[in-house]
């Protein structure tokens, strides 16, 4: 009877735990920030030509802003999601030529992961200085 008890319980467990993934991968699918980008239709870019990295703030992790030496924002989104970038104190870009930042081709290395993964940049969205204060507040004040 005890090995009953015990088969039943992993059982149960294992379903617990494979049913709060699904509904991890289906939330993240459909994350704020891409819900933001659908409904303010942000129009993305190929890339940005004479670009200079200052500065970035993540928002989760597929979701970052940057800014260049321009004083322009980006909302950047990527392909998947990029371990630790939420934690990592800076970022590194991975870029194909040295004064442009591309989607499709240029990507966000998080240093501290070892091995170092490469993040690669899916799109594009230049945004406003309101669009960037709204973006950074969504999280605070999810709807």
């Amino acid at each position: 009877m005890p090995n009953i008890i015990k088969n039943v319980f992993i059982s149960i467990t294992f379903l617990f735990i494979f049913s709060c993934s699904k509904s991890v991968t289906k939330s993240n699918n459909n994350s704020i920030y891409s819900e933001y980008i659908q409904s303010n239709q942000l129009v993305h870019v190929k890339n940005i030509r004479t670009f200079r990295f200052q500065s970035w703030h993540s928002l989760d992790y597929k979701h970052l802003i940057i800014s260049s030496s321009q004083r322009k924002s980006y909302l950047i989104s990527l392909d998947f999601y990029c371990n630790d970038l939420l934690h990592t104190p800076n970022i590194q870009l991975d870029q194909t030529m040295a004064s442009t930042l591309s989607a499709k081709f240029d990507s966000i290395i998080v240093p501290r992961n070892n091995p170092q993964i490469k993040c690669r940049i899916k799109s594009i969205y230049p945004i406003t200085k309101e669009q960037k204060n709204e973006l950074t507040g969504l999280r605070k004040n999810p709807q």
